[in-house]
């Protein structure tokens, strides 16, 4: 049985995510923080597709206790450990830099990256050997050129890049492929509220914002066997906005 874990699954790029890979024989656990809605829905469209779904309702800016959760989550629900971590939940809260209050970094910091990290280190102690484990940590182009207004947002991301190399070091050996996406401008709610969205557009080379649907593919393809030579890596997926 192949398993993913996909954090922020009740919308947006991470129910995309969901529903792709159930397509393609994955079980999913579906991690959501406050949208139990989206969460349900997306555990129905899941099942719809004849895979099976779990539950994991838990607030990512709460690192010191997530580990426990995870370890009862698992012995309760009596489900193996997943073969596939998508680090995919992110907040922002933007401000410019001189305004931004400590709590406002803090949170997003311990959302965007301290949470991977926990998660991430969680999932290469309990991965099966063997198993063709993956993690797919999603970035942000914010995380290479920075952005007005998110300090905050774009170290978190350009963190998260560091991690994905840093760990793919450690733990190639062990059979474990850790990669990472960086995300340009999506169509999801993710990007409501943020401010110079129509001034990015001219500048992209597809004259296009991207689509959750366009992004899962590419996590499609790095939970598959065809990527099987692959870790460390950064693939951007943003019309082309960076080009290295």
């Amino acid at each position: 049985m192949k398993l993913a874990f996909i954090t922020g699954a009740s919308s947006g790029l991470g129910k995309e995510t969901a529903l792709t890979l159930a397509r393609h024989g994955f079980d999913i656990i579906i991690h959501f923080g406050k949208n139990e809605q989206g969460a349900m829905e997306t555990k129905k469209l899941v099942e719809e597709s004849g895979q099976k779904s779990y539950l994991f309702q838990y607030d990512l800016s709460d690192v010191s206790n997530l580990e426990e959760t995870l370890e009862n989550f698992f012995k309760d629900n009596k489900i193996q450990h997943p073969s596939v971590l998508v680090n995919n939940a992110g907040i922002h809260s933007d401000s410019p830099a001189p305004l931004m209050d400590y709590d406002q970094f803090d949170k997003v910091m311990k959302v965007n990256l301290y949470a991977p990290f926990v998660l991430s280190k969680w999932f290469c102690r309990h991965f099966r050997r063997g198993n063709k484990a993956q993690i797919i940590n999603i970035s942000s182009i914010s995380g290479k050129l920075g952005n007005i207004g998110q300090a905050n947002y774009a170290a978190s991301k350009a963190g998260l890049l560091g991690l994905t190399k840093s760990f793919a070091l450690e733990n190639a050996k062990r059979g474990i492929r850790v990669n990472a996406i960086c995300v340009g401008v999506v169509e999801t709610k993710m990007i409501e509220g943020i401010e110079h969205l129509e001034k990015i557009k001219p500048m992209i080379p597809m004259q296009r914002f991207g689509k959750a649907s366009e992004i899962a593919q590419v996590i499609k393809f790095l939970c598959s066997d065809d990527s099987s030579y692959m870790t460390g890596q950064t693939i951007n997926v943003d019309g082309g906005l960076i080009r290295d």
